[in-house]
């Protein structure tokens, strides 16, 4: 427990140990590496441990969260030269969905190489946390040249954390309520002219 510099315990965490949530933990935790996908900080392993000391303490045995590798109906697989940032997130929602120890190895594997070149917030905090005086000078300074900060990235794969994708990107995700929305719509339509239709019969 001395040794966290990276994960702050919070109430949410606190009360999903006490209650055996193991749903939420495993979305809190995957929030966690979707914010740091190169695992750039020890906050998922912090986080982690956390979980299994406090619910030892709490409820006097392990949380235990890890479940039998099992391939999801809709689970596919790329090659190095395709991963991207989709692949990416669609593997932390299978590690949701399956909570298996052999998803994560590829999990880091993919994540450091698709966002090697891209600001996200476990880089940040590592880098705060790296040079605290130069943070220091940067804000008292009157430098009006800074250059601009590089845009942070995120990539939840579940409902704790998410980024606002581009509108291509969110229907091809939720083309079924689109489409299903888009139904409902031209049914009432429908019957509104037909009722137009009865009334302007009689």
């Amino acid at each position: 427990m001395h040794n966290m510099n990276y994960f702050i315990p919070n109430d949410t965490f606190d009360n999903a140990i006490k209650n055996k949530e193991k749903g939420v933990l495993k979305a809190l935790l995957i929030g966690i590496i979707g914010s740091d996908p190169t695992f750039a900080t020890s906050e998922y392993a912090e986080a982690t441990a956390y979980v299994k000391a406090t619910s030892e303490k709490l409820n006097g045995s392990s949380i235990n969260l890890s479940e039998p590798y099992i391939e999801q109906e809709d689970e596919y697989t790329k090659t190095p030269d395709n991963w991207d940032e989709e692949y990416y997130r669609m593997l932390l929602v299978w590690y949701k969905d399956n909570y298996a120890d052999e998803r994560l190895t590829n999990i880091k594997s993919v994540g450091k190489e698709v966002y090697k070149n891209k600001l996200t917030l476990g880089k940040a905090k590592r880098q705060n946390r790296l040079s605290p005086q130069k943070e220091t000078v940067n804000k008292t300074s009157t430098n009006t040249h800074s250059p601009k900060k590089a845009p942070v990235v995120m990539a939840a794969g579940n409902d704790v954390r998410k980024t606002r994708l581009p509108i291509g990107e969110w229907f091809k995700q939720n083309w079924k309520w689109v489409a299903a929305i888009a139904a409902v719509i031209a049914a009432v339509i429908a019957v509104i002219a037909i009722i137009v239709c009865l009334l302007s019969n009689k």
